[in-house]
């Protein structure tokens, strides 16, 4: 048997519906005890990490037909002493183990264990632990006991006051093997009695009696020399294509560790890799290099993409903006006035096509009527043009915003200094791929959407754009809005009521 299997066991019988967790049917008291709750360290979930820790260890069978002490109490304490207690070895702290002594004083009116932390020197009291004969505790009681409140119950208040409750063990353990109660610290004489406890059926799973015995023996004092054994796994970073060498051996001129079998863009090299080795990275600017020269001047009138409707939503689900962004702050009324002013209906033709293919799955193409900006270093290509339905249908003009990062500026220079002024995991800040510009797009129209078609341009989605056997790409569908662009324009000649009525 291993350890979870022994401590989730050891009840036979379900205590759940039975008459002693139904209504308290006892006279209240005029004596109250005050319950709080107390805290467990290593907590319950630490705990769990434990004994997941030590799952394959083995425990000697345990007799059902064995008495109270050989079922539980001397079993658990074996695996805590042999499994969980740290024993170090080199430690100047004295080592040290539990043992148990059982009290057979017919006063007691239980079965007691007395369970010690000892040492070579001497013996402390840990925990007292009670088996009492069944419907001697109020379980009804205390299990809906809300916390911080007051126990009112007089056969619990009789409970409390036996002589066998006055005890120096800083933890007892009460159970009639139908409920645990766990108690830290019993303060204070009539009303002003309290405990700090927690309480449950005791049943087979995270709730055994077993369990709760290890828990508590879990709880010894640090400053005594005490560490649990927590299996917490260390720190392991992810290494990308660096399993081996050392990153002083990677210098310019050598071998690339991670080159990728067929780029299209900057995302299909390996970044923790291009954070790490100067090979790499040359790599990506000879290839950026090669395909800047080859698609520039690619794109021109009358050319056609295939459209991949919705594929930005598609391949990028899980790590769109627009899952993450708070609500917009509502803007003033007269802020809303001056930016709704003058709206701009939609294209219907264009917004029915696309419609259309998503409930048809047929054929999409982008007809290009002009080439507005097509060149390198630039973080978009911008083409007009109508989308083209497999019948035959055409749309309104509207403008194609694509995202080529083989097209992207880069300064590989800066890129390059990085190793000698960053830390890996900080270098490459700049360096963006096609998908991340996409995403943060798509989510500031998403953010803008009620203001759509007034400052803002009307967006007909993000979608996948291909040309045979040269690139595919994300892009966006946008109004055309006629007149110059922001860039085009030189405010500061203007006059100042001119720029006045320009940003009101």
């Amino acid at each position: 048997m291993f350890v979870p299997e022994f401590l989730n066991s050891g009840h036979e019988i379900s205590p759940e519906g039975t008459s002693y967790t139904q209504v308290c049917q006892h006279p209240p008291s005029p004596a109250k005890c005050k319950t709080y709750n107390f805290d467990l360290h290593p907590s319950e979930s630490v705990y769990e990490q434990i004994v997941a820790g030590i799952r394959f260890k083995e425990v000697p069978q345990v007799n059902s037909g064995h008495d109270f002490v050989q079922q539980y109490i001397d079993p658990v304490i074996n695996v805590f002493n042999k499994h969980i207690r740290k024993v170090e070895e080199d430690s100047e702290k004295p080592k040290w183990k539990y043992v148990y002594k059982q009290d057979n004083s017919p006063s007691a009116g239980a079965k007691i264990v007395h369970i010690f932390k000892k040492t070579d020197a001497k013996e402390s009291l840990h925990c007292d632990v009670h088996l009492v004969p069944s419907g001697h505790i109020c379980w009804a009681r205390i299990l809906h006991q809300p916390p911080e409140s007051y126990i009112c119950c007089a056969s619990l208040m009789d409970f409390l006051r036996r002589p066998a409750m006055r005890t120096k063990a800083p933890y007892l353990l009460i159970t009639d093997l139908i409920g645990i109660w766990m108690i830290k610290d019993i303060n204070g004489e009539g009303f002003e009695r309290a405990v700090h406890s927690f309480s449950h059926l005791a049943k087979n799973g995270s709730k055994s009696l077993r369990h709760a015995l290890c828990i508590i023996l879990s709880q010894a004092p640090r400053n005594e020399g005490y560490r649990a054994w927590i299996p917490y796994p260390w720190v392991k970073l992810c290494h990308g294509a660096l399993n081996n060498p050392e990153e002083s051996e990677l210098e310019p001129g050598d071998a690339p560790l991670a080159a990728p079998a067929s780029p299209t863009g900057i995302r299909d090299f390996d970044r923790y890799t291009l954070q790490r080795s100067i090979p790499d990275l040359e790599l990506l600017e000879n290839w950026k290099e090669q395909e800047s020269m080859r698609l520039t001047g690619i794109l021109v009138s009358g050319m056609s993409l295939a459209v991949d409707v919705n594929a930005l939503e598609r391949d990028a689900t899980t790590w769109r903006c627009i899952q993450y962004l708070p609500p917009p702050t509502p803007l003033t009324s007269e802020c809303s006035a001056s930016v709704g002013r003058n709206p701009r209906p939609r294209s219907s033709s264009a917004e029915a096509i696309l419609s259309a293919q998503k409930e048809t799955n047929s054929s999409l193409s982008f007809q290009i009527t002009n080439v507005v900006r097509h060149e390198p270093d630039t973080y978009s290509q911008i083409c007009f043009g109508v989308l083209r339905a497999s019948d035959g249908t055409t749309s309104s003009e509207v403008c194609l915003k694509l995202f080529i990062d083989a097209l992207f500026p880069v300064d590989f220079d800066a890129l390059y200094e990085e190793f000698d002024t960053k830390s890996a995991a900080s270098r490459l800040g700049s360096l963006h791929c096609a998908v991340d510009l996409a995403r943060q797009e798509e989510a500031a129209y998403h953010r803008l959407y009620e203001y759509q078609g007034t400052l803002v341009p009307h967006s007909y989605g993000f979608h996948g754009f291909t040309l045979e056997g040269s690139f595919t790409a994300f892009g966006a569908l946008l109004e055309i809005i006629p007149g110059p662009s922001l860039s085009q324009l030189s405010p500061a000649t203007w006059s100042e009521p001119a720029q006045k009525a320009f940003v009101s």
